[in-house]
């Protein structure tokens, strides 16, 4: 029979079958029966499947009962940015890796720095850990426990910690009650209370499959409806957003302060509260990361409590999440738990009402026992019938996995000083912090040495989120390809160097700003070389114009191999490209030197406040111009507000100069002496203290800092000498080598004063250079 007599045959037979059972097609008896009865020579059954596969009977559209648009839409838009679309693409790139057909990627394997997966990155697991679980898993073990302690080193108290467990559990691979094994739950309220200093009830215990599992109960729990706003921090770890969306409840989110560090804003919580009550929302709980994710901020006892009063006021439930409490690196971890139960007791009944829910987990920490899902939850405050209904829903669940709930026991009751397995057990618990120290150090001196990126202090967790100031070309390039820019610049990473990181779109981040969050799990460093690298060239690319610079070569040379920058000035309203940038050229040009002079982003030019692009620029110049290798030394030379930028520049670790001319410059942003114009131009009217301090050149300098020429004229009534004096004050400080010529007499803006013989005082500049450079 040809191919289209089967066809035909098969559309023949089609309609002898209701829609719901053609996917029953090969279980069909008459259906068999007819193919035999058509004599199909050399055609089989399954042929004849594919014929009706092929077939436009309208059945087939009719099978798709589930379609991106019929699902549930809560699901479709909720969004986990870390395991999102980068996620995706590192693991396609793995894989083509391990099959040998990554020829074609610049680099030979990924690294995972987009979660918090400590044993996929390397960490070794913690040996009392894994002996127990061994001895769980395979009980029969316990019969040989002389060739465990004599030939698998096996201590003594881990035999009896896997003995103890297995009465608790009777099997790991049996259901547990549903709330956790009693004795574990009651190991949990022991570490609570020690830790604590206050008694915990077993009962308000729930034991389950990470913390990721707690929070979507607590969830479940809280939202009754759409109009359930929870108080979220942003950034967040994307759960949160997500599991809201999921239940179609409100998310109200409250900042956090990247000035001080990723601290909680009280001011932002109340605002955020306020606006969204004034909206008619039913605001129930605040949700509160501690230590930070994704930032890695740790929060003060002080922070902690404020935020208890807060939601005490408001008759707000406290989330709590503490998933990261071992990982702290600057201060203390305080718990909201002690902090309560602390202002329960300084203030009898005014915060026994308030309900509060800590979250713990097996899977960060030092821990790092991600897969085996253990973790639980603690409840204060709660009534009595809703811990009823909380017992319910996890029920539903059966139980979190029992090896989990186990490692759980382990966490929270690790070896103690003087049992067998204690020294090996510290040791190797002091080596995974210590580790992990040295690389977020190591990630975050990286980053205060990459352009456009700025990093708080590592503080603990796991994290870092840089903000990252990305060029104009780069956003552009970002919008053409219908990404958002820190989106655009975490693809171009990891198509680049193998190295996966999450956009801080993904977290949520204040408008304007662009962050990324990368984890220091990775080991060694070398990834975190081939990151700045990276990052200088992506800067290459996009962040400066050559068009911006115009280069005047030396006539003749003086042999000296050195050029100079030059950053005219005008307020930052305009650049002074004739009087202060033709004449330094040409004094530069006449005694051998190269010149190049920036014509800068200026309120003529760009949209004000204009930082940092000024600064970008002035960076990216250098950049560019150390690119052309046709100078070995290096200076830059600004007036006034062009002073500014240079200094600011000149101090930043991230400029390779080698010198620095100052003439008339604006240094301090400070209201007290700065240039009102510069800075309202750079600045805007009402910059941050934090961003004054930055743009204070004084306040940048370091021993690191270039040597220096400034020039200034005493009665200068545009610029107040008492910016060059500030500045000379912080070069010695630093012993940063300076000259300085500062004149009785001389207005503003009189450049070299070439044609002055009373103000010319380009002698004591010709000296400087001649000696200096």
């Amino acid at each position: 029979m040809t191919a289209h007599a089967a066809n035909s045959a098969a559309a023949a037979l089609t309609p002898k079958f209701a829609p719901h059972r053609v996917s029953r097609f090969k279980n069909h008896v008459p259906f068999l029966d007819s193919c035999a009865a058509l004599h199909l020579t050399g055609y089989t059954v399954h042929s004849l499947l594919n014929a009706f596969s092929r077939s436009r009977y309208p059945v087939a559209a009719a099978m798709t009962r589930l379609t991106l648009e019929s699902i549930n839409q809560s699901v479709v838009t909720a969004k986990y940015a870390v395991r999102g679309e980068l996620a995706v693409k590192s693991e396609t790139y793995r894989a083509k890796i391990r099959k040998g057909d990554g020829q074609d990627l610049p680099f030979d394997q990924v690294i995972s720095s987009n979660i918090g997966n400590p044993q996929q990155l390397g960490q070794k697991p913690i040996t009392f850990y894994r002996q127990v679980l061994s001895l769980l898993e395979n009980p029969r073990l316990l019969d040989h426990e002389d060739v465990l302690v004599n030939s698998l080193e096996y201590k003594p108290d881990v035999i009896e910690r896997a003995r103890w467990l297995l009465q608790q559990v009777g099997s790991v691979g049996a259901y547990s009650a549903s709330a956790g094994v009693p004795g574990i739950k009651e190991s949990v309220a022991n570490f609570l209370e020690r830790r604590d200093g206050y008694p915990a009830d077993p009962a308000n215990i729930y034991l389950t499959a990470g913390a990721s599992s707690a929070v979507n109960i607590l969830m479940h729990i809280i939202c009754a409806n759409q109009n359930s706003g929870i108080l979220v921090p942003i950034p967040q770890y994307p759960l949160y957003t997500a599991l809201l969306s999921v239940l179609d409840a409100t998310c109200v989110p409250y900042y956090l302060n990247e000035q001080a560090n990723w601290g909680t804003s009280l001011e932002q919580i109340k605002e955020a509260c306020e606006k969204a009550k004034s909206d008619g929302v039913d605001v129930r709980a605040i949700v509160v990361i501690n230590p930070g994710n994704p930032t890695g901020a740790s929060l003060s006892a002080a922070d902690v409590r404020s935020v208890l009063e807060f939601a005490a006021d408001e008759n707000l439930v406290v989330l709590a999440d503490e998933v990261y409490q071992a990982n702290v690196f600057i201060g203390a971890f305080h718990s909201f738990r002690k902090v309560l139960y602390d202002i329960q007791k300084e203030t009898p009944g005014k915060f026994d009402g308030l309900e509060l829910a800590s979250v713990h987990s097996t899977s960060k920490g030092l821990i790092g026992e991600c897969g085996h899902r253990g973790g639980y939850f603690e409840t204060i405050g709660f009534d009595k019938q809703v811990s009823e209904q909380i017992y319910k829903y996890v029920s539903i669940t059966l139980c979190a996995p029992v090896i989990g709930q186990c490692l759980v026991e382990m966490m929270v009751n690790p070896p103690q000083p003087g049992s067998p397995s204690y020294e090996l057990y510290h040791e190797e618990n002091s080596a995974i912090f210590n580790e992990l120290q040295r690389r977020a150090t190591a990630l975050y001196d990286a980053f205060k040495d990459m352009e456009g990126v700025e990093c708080g202090e590592p503080q603990g967790s796991m994290y870092l989120f840089p903000t990252i100031r990305l060029p104009a070309k780069a956003v552009e390039a970002a919008q053409k390809e219908g990404r958002k820019p820190d989106e655009f610049y975490c693809h171009r990473m990891l198509d680049a160097t193998g190295v996966c990181t999450v956009p801080g779109s993904g977290f949520g981040q204040a408008d304007g700003t662009q962050h990324f969050r990368v984890t220091f799990l990775a080991p060694g460093t070398e990834w975190i070389r081939i990151v700045r690298e990276f990052h200088g060239k992506f800067m290459d690319e996009f962040s400066f114009d050559p068009s911006k610079l115009a280069y005047y070569p030396a006539p003749i040379s003086n042999g000296r191999n050195t050029g100079v920058l030059v950053i005219p000035g005008g307020g930052y309203s305009h650049v002074s490209l004739e009087r202060e940038g033709a004449n330094s050229t040409m004094y530069l040009n006449l005694h051998g030197y190269d010149a190049w002079v920036l014509n800068y982003t200026t309120a003529t030019t760009g949209q004000t406040p204009l930082y940092p692009k000024p600064l970008e620029e002035a960076l990216g110049a250098v950049r560019y111009i150390r690119s052309l290798d046709r100078v070995q030394k290096l200076g830059i030379w600004g007036y006034s507000a062009g002073g500014h930028l240079a200094a600011i520049t000149a101090t930043n670790p991230k400029a390779d100069l080698d010198f620095g001319i100052l003439t008339y410059p604006v240094i301090t942003m400070d209201d007290a002496w700065t240039h009102q114009g510069s800075r309202v131009n750079l600045l805007g009217d009402s910059p941050s203290e934090e961003l004054v301090r930055r743009m204070s050149a004084d306040e940048q300098v370091t021993a690191e800092t270039p040597r220096m020429f400034v020039y200034h004229s005493a009665n200068d009534a545009t610029v107040p000498v008492q910016n060059t004096l500030l500045f000379l004050q912080a070069l010695a400080a630093n012993q940063v080598p300076f000259q300085t010529s500062i004149l009785p007499d001389g207005e503003h803006g009189i450049a070299l004063a070439l044609n002055d013989p009373v103000r010319n005082w380009t002698p004591e500049l010709d000296r400087w250079m001649n000696y200096s450079i």
